[in-house]
Protein backbone atom coordinates (compact mmCIF):
# COMPACT_ATOMS: atom_id res chain seq x y z
CA UNK A 1 0.00 0.00 0.00
CA UNK A 2 2.79 2.43 0.75
CA UNK A 3 4.22 1.70 -2.43
CA UNK A 4 0.89 2.47 -4.46
CA UNK A 5 0.71 5.75 -2.60
CA UNK A 6 4.50 6.71 -2.91
CA UNK A 7 3.76 5.88 -6.36
CA UNK A 8 0.49 8.01 -6.91
CA UNK A 9 2.08 10.83 -5.32
CA UNK A 10 5.14 11.06 -7.05
CA UNK A 11 2.70 10.58 -10.48
CA UNK A 12 0.91 13.85 -8.79
CA UNK A 13 3.90 16.05 -7.80
CA UNK A 14 6.98 15.13 -9.27
CA UNK A 15 5.89 12.70 -13.02
CA UNK A 16 9.49 13.18 -13.81
CA UNK A 17 11.41 10.94 -11.16
CA UNK A 18 9.51 8.15 -12.85
CA UNK A 19 11.12 8.52 -15.83
CA UNK A 20 14.75 8.55 -14.01
CA UNK A 21 16.31 5.20 -14.23
CA UNK A 22 18.50 5.55 -11.38
CA UNK A 23 15.71 6.87 -9.33
CA UNK A 24 13.26 3.84 -10.27
CA UNK A 25 15.67 1.36 -9.64
CA UNK A 26 17.51 2.92 -6.19
CA UNK A 27 14.21 4.24 -4.96
CA UNK A 28 11.30 2.54 -6.48
CA UNK A 29 12.60 -1.07 -7.02
CA UNK A 30 13.50 -1.14 -3.70
CA UNK A 31 10.15 0.34 -2.14
CA UNK A 32 8.87 -2.54 -4.09
CA UNK A 33 10.67 -5.36 -2.59
CA UNK A 34 11.79 -4.29 0.78
CA UNK A 35 8.32 -5.89 1.88
CA UNK A 36 9.16 -9.00 0.76
CA UNK A 37 13.06 -9.40 2.43
CA UNK A 38 11.21 -8.21 5.49
CA UNK A 39 8.57 -10.99 5.13
CA UNK A 40 11.49 -13.94 4.53
CA UNK A 41 13.09 -12.06 7.42
CA UNK A 42 10.02 -12.27 9.86
CA UNK A 43 9.30 -16.23 8.58
CA UNK A 44 13.24 -17.22 9.70
CA UNK A 45 12.87 -15.36 13.23
CA UNK A 46 8.94 -16.51 13.53
CA UNK A 47 7.86 -20.16 13.89
CA UNK A 48 4.36 -19.59 13.46
CA UNK A 49 5.09 -17.23 10.32
CA UNK A 50 7.05 -19.67 8.93
CA UNK A 51 4.99 -22.92 8.86
CA UNK A 52 2.30 -20.94 7.55
CA UNK A 53 4.92 -20.59 4.58
CA UNK A 54 6.06 -23.86 4.69
CA UNK A 55 2.45 -25.38 4.60
CA UNK A 56 1.60 -25.90 0.46
CA UNK A 57 -1.42 -24.78 -0.46
CA UNK A 58 -3.73 -25.27 -3.54
CA UNK A 59 -5.93 -22.39 -2.90
CA UNK A 60 -2.58 -20.31 -3.00
CA UNK A 61 -1.77 -21.81 -6.76
CA UNK A 62 -4.92 -20.89 -8.34
CA UNK A 63 -4.97 -17.16 -6.30
CA UNK A 64 -1.14 -16.88 -8.02
CA UNK A 65 -2.23 -18.16 -11.40
CA UNK A 66 -5.69 -15.67 -11.61
CA UNK A 67 -3.41 -12.85 -10.03
CA UNK A 68 -1.24 -13.95 -13.12
CA UNK A 69 -3.73 -13.50 -15.83
CA UNK A 70 -5.57 -10.25 -14.12
CA UNK A 71 -1.89 -9.06 -14.41
CA UNK A 72 -1.53 -9.88 -18.12
CA UNK A 73 -5.02 -8.45 -19.04
CA UNK A 74 -4.10 -5.53 -17.11
CA UNK A 75 -1.04 -4.73 -18.75
CA UNK A 76 -2.65 -5.33 -22.12
CA UNK A 77 -5.78 -3.15 -21.52
CA UNK A 78 -3.66 -0.26 -19.81
CA UNK A 79 -5.72 -0.66 -16.73
CA UNK A 80 -4.65 2.21 -13.75
CA UNK A 81 -1.73 1.89 -12.49
CA UNK A 82 -2.76 1.87 -9.44
CA UNK A 83 -4.49 -1.61 -9.84
CA UNK A 84 -1.54 -3.00 -11.43
CA UNK A 85 0.69 -1.94 -8.39
CA UNK A 86 -1.80 -3.81 -6.08
CA UNK A 87 -2.11 -7.18 -8.68
CA UNK A 88 2.00 -6.84 -8.33
CA UNK A 89 1.82 -6.60 -3.84
CA UNK A 90 -0.45 -9.43 -3.90
CA UNK A 91 1.03 -11.74 -6.53
CA UNK A 92 4.44 -11.09 -4.51
CA UNK A 93 2.59 -12.16 -1.76
CA UNK A 94 1.41 -15.82 -3.06
CA UNK A 95 4.28 -16.23 -5.12
CA UNK A 96 6.63 -15.61 -2.01
CA UNK A 97 4.30 -18.38 -0.35
CA UNK A 98 4.60 -20.43 -3.55
CA UNK A 99 8.31 -19.87 -3.38
CA UNK A 100 8.73 -20.70 0.50
CA UNK A 101 6.39 -24.24 0.37
CA UNK A 102 7.53 -25.71 -3.20
CA UNK A 103 11.38 -24.90 -2.57
CA UNK A 104 10.91 -26.12 1.19
CA UNK A 105 9.76 -29.58 -0.03
CA UNK A 106 12.24 -29.95 -2.97
CA UNK A 107 15.25 -29.03 -1.22
CA UNK A 108 14.50 -31.54 2.10
CA UNK A 109 14.58 -34.09 -1.33
CA UNK A 110 17.82 -35.92 -0.68
CA UNK A 111 18.62 -36.46 -4.30
CA UNK A 112 22.76 -35.56 -5.13
CA UNK A 113 21.37 -33.36 -8.27
CA UNK A 114 19.90 -31.33 -5.46
CA UNK A 115 22.58 -31.00 -3.42
CA UNK A 116 24.66 -30.15 -6.27
CA UNK A 117 22.47 -27.30 -7.14
CA UNK A 118 22.05 -26.23 -3.53
CA UNK A 119 25.82 -26.20 -3.22
CA UNK A 120 25.92 -23.87 -6.91
CA UNK A 121 23.20 -21.77 -5.64
CA UNK A 122 25.51 -18.92 -4.26
CA UNK A 123 28.04 -18.89 -6.81
CA UNK A 124 25.07 -19.26 -9.64
CA UNK A 125 23.30 -16.44 -8.09
CA UNK A 126 26.74 -14.39 -8.25
CA UNK A 127 27.70 -15.16 -11.90
CA UNK A 128 23.92 -15.35 -13.29
CA UNK A 129 23.64 -11.16 -13.24
CA UNK A 130 26.32 -10.15 -15.55
CA UNK A 131 26.09 -13.29 -17.26
CA UNK A 132 22.45 -12.13 -18.31
CA UNK A 133 23.66 -8.64 -19.12
CA UNK A 134 26.30 -10.11 -21.58
CA UNK A 135 23.30 -12.14 -22.87
CA UNK A 136 21.11 -9.13 -23.36
CA UNK A 137 24.32 -6.65 -25.13
CA UNK A 138 25.24 -9.20 -27.14
CA UNK A 139 23.18 -11.93 -28.33
CA UNK A 140 19.44 -10.58 -28.08
CA UNK A 141 19.65 -8.01 -30.58
CA UNK A 142 19.81 -10.81 -33.14
CA UNK A 143 16.60 -12.69 -32.31
CA UNK A 144 13.42 -11.44 -33.38
CA UNK A 145 11.04 -13.74 -31.34
CA UNK A 146 10.75 -12.87 -27.45
CA UNK A 147 9.87 -16.44 -26.27
CA UNK A 148 12.67 -18.12 -28.39
CA UNK A 149 15.14 -15.19 -26.94
CA UNK A 150 13.43 -15.80 -23.46
CA UNK A 151 14.16 -19.73 -23.87
CA UNK A 152 18.06 -19.37 -25.46
CA UNK A 153 18.17 -17.07 -22.08
CA UNK A 154 17.50 -19.35 -19.43
CA UNK A 155 19.32 -22.07 -21.78
CA UNK A 156 22.64 -19.63 -22.07
CA UNK A 157 22.70 -18.18 -18.38
CA UNK A 158 21.87 -21.80 -15.92
CA UNK A 159 24.24 -23.33 -18.76
CA UNK A 160 26.89 -21.18 -17.98
CA UNK A 161 26.73 -20.43 -14.68
CA UNK A 162 27.05 -24.36 -14.21
CA UNK A 163 30.27 -24.93 -16.52
CA UNK A 164 31.69 -21.73 -14.45
CA UNK A 165 30.72 -23.70 -11.50
CA UNK A 166 32.42 -26.93 -12.13
CA UNK A 167 35.42 -24.35 -13.65
CA UNK A 168 35.29 -22.89 -10.52
CA UNK A 169 35.41 -26.22 -7.98
CA UNK A 170 39.12 -27.51 -9.96
CA UNK A 171 40.75 -24.34 -9.56
CA UNK A 172 42.22 -23.68 -5.67
CA UNK A 173 42.61 -19.69 -6.27
CA UNK A 174 38.60 -19.33 -7.12
CA UNK A 175 37.69 -21.72 -4.91
CA UNK A 176 39.07 -19.78 -2.17
CA UNK A 177 38.08 -16.83 -3.09
CA UNK A 178 34.41 -17.91 -3.41
CA UNK A 179 34.29 -20.00 -0.49
CA UNK A 180 36.81 -18.40 1.60
CA UNK A 181 38.46 -21.54 2.75
CA UNK A 182 41.51 -23.08 2.08
CA UNK A 183 41.48 -26.45 0.42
Amino acid sequence: MSYATGHHLILIFAPQLLSNALFNIVVMEMMSYLPFFILGAYAFKFTCLKAIFLRRSRWVLLVSLLLFVAYILNQHLYGPQQLDVMIKALLGVMMTHLVFSFGHSLLNYRSPRISYLVNASLFIYLVHHPLTIIYGAFVTPGIGNNLLGFLLGLLFVFSLSLVLYGLHKRIPILRFLFSGKRQ
